[in-house]
């Protein structure tokens, strides 16, 4: 079965139409080059649009004014005279809030997206709040309803997102000329849609076809991706296990291609004799018999191949008609039309995967990260978009600044760490040795947080960039001209070059302010740095190259600018915040991939055991590479595997946990937002008794620090910020209960940013003239040259 396309609004009352039949095609792109930018770096002609899925102005109306205003009255001037005012308007508040909360409960699409999200509050929690009255009671019931349809609001709103139909993404392009925006929405939200299920969902179905007796003898086992087999012995975390004779021959024929009857005829075993060795093999985690799939979008596919050698007609006809019937069943959901038709289809999906696995339909309660539920859309918004040179001319020279000094922070940290390791090496006084026994051998410098070299690095990267930019000030906004900036950035964070794989990409995310399209036309928009991932390249996740045109195009592009010597790590599947969409694999051809789980990618040309490398000196270079093996790796090829995770949002900790730092402008690129940060257990306000409470405490709070209205908030327990508007009684209360479960961890903080672009200041707009918050997902190259030229 192939997977489904979604429906859209085209047709129905709710965002998706259904295009199963003949999906429409993605927008014409120019073919994509790479632009030249100062100091030897260069841009992907093409990007990616993040958006929000619901206009910013439905999030606007939770705000109360009048309420917002009577609050300061009365804290400028309490009195008799005010505090009656103030309870008046909290009364007025109470209602509009009520009234607004109750319809925005009662929307189709706003119903469908949490029913995509959380299917289990939308009955017992929003649906309610719709159906309740005027008259309905004010208690502690109706306000964690109220709370919970305000939550997804804001986010659905206020939060360019990558998934679904609530925050959808399309591809545009740079032109060499004409005006800065063009723009021509399609009749839709959405132009397509995919509907996938989630690979923990195909993995329990797995395991539970891997269980039964009669399948198990079809499941070719292969050998634990991180062990390495030399003759009879087997490197493993524990150290070498020696194996006996007939353990150590079945190991050697153990492929994940073998069927186990294969294998026995080779060694010239009983089945029965081997299938008991290979138990034991596995209880000692040095093979795996099952039929589990690699982390992979459209991991059902995987299983079927795996199930269609099976050579029982029989068997293989009731392990196949088990994954029919939950892709039937996925499929079915793929034809809703409404959001209550969107309920009884997933409880139908949940009902045949518990009947077929035996596990919950849902896991990780409570989490932002990690595919909860067992399907999700990706969805591609209705939009052709175009950017006109005067983009780049705002953003390039003071672009260049951040991308040099990346340069030499990706370089540096990994220079630091091949000292550590090399001298670790010599220390030992050995021509080779295993490279976990090296590593554990400088354990206390290169595993110790705090004390690693990349560490060190990082606050050299955030004090160069503090003192450069003079953030350390009462100022509320900082100016500078990048042509000023330019040699004391150039001395600060001299020479470098991308000396590992990973080090030759970064990305931005690139915010525009505009108030609307005409005026972003007209070239009237102040250009906005969202975030700035170092080492990192997103358009080789699967959630940001589906939507491409040319997917082939994208692989050409990463080939020119990725070594075929790049080393990732393969993925861990239990970690939150690695999923099938967001784990890169359209350069899966040609990297190398470093195993630290069980179950790495499709293929096993390009794998490393973790425990199989061995280390040598090469001159004034490590080498890794396996016994016997022709490839051979430096070490940070190897180690920067790990690296890129410690690097990516660096330059986040600039602004850190600092007590404020100002807006940063240069030349016209805003760099840093204005941002304050507060310890949450110093937070009297967020303790008030009630809602009204909170909300003035919250407006004396604000004005005490000089606080804008309307805010992000990032939680140091929270993955993700939180908008808040802090007119709205609500988002304020909202706010408070984040905080208060986040302070019962010692040291938590909560960081306050100014929301810019302001909420004005959008201009993506729909075909019906509604406007979007929006960011644009650029990729740059490092094209400076080693030391060799």
């Amino acid at each position: 079965m192939n997977n489904p396309s979604v429906p859209t609004q085209t047709g129905t009352a709710t965002p998706m139409a259904r295009l199963r039949d003949a999906p429409p095609a993605a927008p014409a792109l120019a073919p994509g080059h790479f632009i030249p930018l100062p100091g030897g770096f260069e841009l992907w002609s093409q990007g990616v649009l993040r958006s929000g899925g619901f206009p910013i102005a439905g999030l606007l109306d939770l705000g109360d004014h009048e309420y917002a205003a009577a609050a300061d009255r009365w804290l400028a001037e309490p009195g008799d005279d005010t505090r009656r005012g103030l309870a008046a308007a909290a009364a007025r508040a109470t209602v509009r809030q009520a009234e607004l909360l109750g319809r925005i409960a009662r929307r189709p699409d706003f119903l469908e997206a949490v029913g995509w999200q959380n299917p289990d509050v939308v009955e017992p929690m929003i649906v309610r709040l719709g159906q309740l009255g005027a008259d309905a009671p004010n208690n502690h019931r109706l306000r964690k309803r109220q709370r919970i349809v305000a939550k997804y609001w804001a986010r659905y709103c206020a939060k360019n997102e990558t998934i679904g139909f609530f925050g959808p993404v399309s591809w545009f392009d740079f032109r060499d000329g004409g005006e800065p925006l063009r723009m021509r929405p399609g009749p839709a939200l959405i132009a397509r849609g995919e509907l996938h299920l989630e690979t923990w969902a195909v993995d329990a179905l797995a395991a539970r076809l891997t269980a039964d007796p009669q399948v198990r003898p079809w499941v070719a086992p292969r050998r634990h991706p991180i062990v390495h087999l030399a003759g009879a012995r087997v490197r493993t975390l524990g150290g070498p296990v020696d194996l006996d004779e007939e353990e150590a021959r079945v190991l050697a024929l153990v492929d994940g291609h073998r069927l186990p009857a294969e294998i026995a005829a080779e060694c010239g075993v009983e089945p029965s004799v081997l299938h008991k060795t290979l138990e034991l093999l596995a209880a000692r985690e040095l093979l795996i018999w099952d039929l589990e799939p690699p982390l992979v979008q459209h991991a059902e596919r995987e299983l079927r191949g795996r199930l269609d050698r099976i050579g029982d007609a029989t068997v293989r006809g009731r392990a196949i008609a088990a994954l029919d019937r939950l892709e039937s069943a996925r499929d079915a959901l793929a034809d809703y039309r409404d959001p209550d038709q969107l309920r009884r289809l997933n409880e139908r999906l949940e009902h045949e995967f518990t009947a077929l696995t035996g596990v919950d339909p849902a896991r990780r309660p409570g989490q932002s990260y990690g595919g909860r539920r067992l399907a999700y859309v990706d969805c591609a918004r209705d939009v052709a978009l175009s950017f006109g040179p005067q983009v780049l001319r705002a953003i390039a020279e003071p672009l260049s600044l951040l991308l040099t000094s990346a340069r030499w922070y990706v370089h540096e940290a990994a220079e630091r760490m091949r000292r550590t390791q090399l001298a670790a090496f010599d220390a030992m006084g050995v021509e080779s040795t295993n490279y976990m026994q090296l590593v554990l051998g400088c354990a206390d410098t290169f595993l110790t947080p705090g004390n690693r070299p990349q560490d060190q690095v990082a606050r050299e990267f955030v004090a160069g960039w503090r003192a450069i930019l003079g953030l350390d000030t009462d100022a509320r906004v900082v100016t500078h001209r990048s042509d000023a900036l330019r040699q004391r950035v150039a001395e600060v964070f001299a020479g470098g070059y991308p000396s590992w794989g990973s080090a030759h990409t970064h990305s931005i995310d690139l915010l525009l302010a505009a108030r609307g399209a005409a005026e972003l036309a007209r070239g009237a928009f102040q250009p906005v740095l969202g975030e700035f991932h170092i080492a990192y390249c997103p358009f080789e996740t699967p959630c940001f190259s589906w939507p491409h045109p040319d997917r082939e195009e994208l692989r050409a592009m990463l080939a020119t600018v990725i070594p075929a010597s790049r080393v990732i790590l393969s993925p861990v599947k239990d970690y939150p915040r690695v999923t099938a969409r967001t784990y890169p694999w359209l350069n899966d051809a040609r990297d190398w991939r470093l195993c630290v789980s069980a179950y790495p990618p499709r293929g096993d040309e390009r794998l490393l055991p973790l425990y199989g490398l061995e280390a040598r000196r090469d001159g004034d270079r490590l080498m890794l590479g396996l016994p016997g093996a022709a490839e051979r790796f430096e070490v940070m090829d190897v180690g920067g595997a790990w690296l890129t995770w410690d690097l990516v949002d660096a330059f986040k900790q600039v602004v850190g946990t600092r007590p404020h730092t100002p807006r940063v402008v240069v030349d016209d690129l805003v760099m840093f937002r204005e941002t304050w940060s507060f310890p949450i257990d110093g937070l009297d306000w967020i303790s008030a008794r009630s809602d009204p409470e909170h909300f003035v405490a919250a407006r004396r709070w604000l004005r005490a620090h000089g606080l804008p209205d309307i805010v992000f908030a990032s939680i140091s327990s929270e993955p993700k910020p939180i908008f808040v508007d802090f007119r709205s009684e609500v988002q304020v209360g909202n706010l408070a209960q984040l905080l208060r479960a986040a302070g019962a961890t010692a040291g938590a903080t909560v960081t306050i940013s100014e929301m810019l672009p302001a909420p004005d200041q959008s201009w993506l707009a729909d075909a019906a003239g509604n406007v979007y918050t929006c960011e644009l997902r650029l990729l740059f190259a490092d094209r400076a040259p080693g030391p060799t030229g």
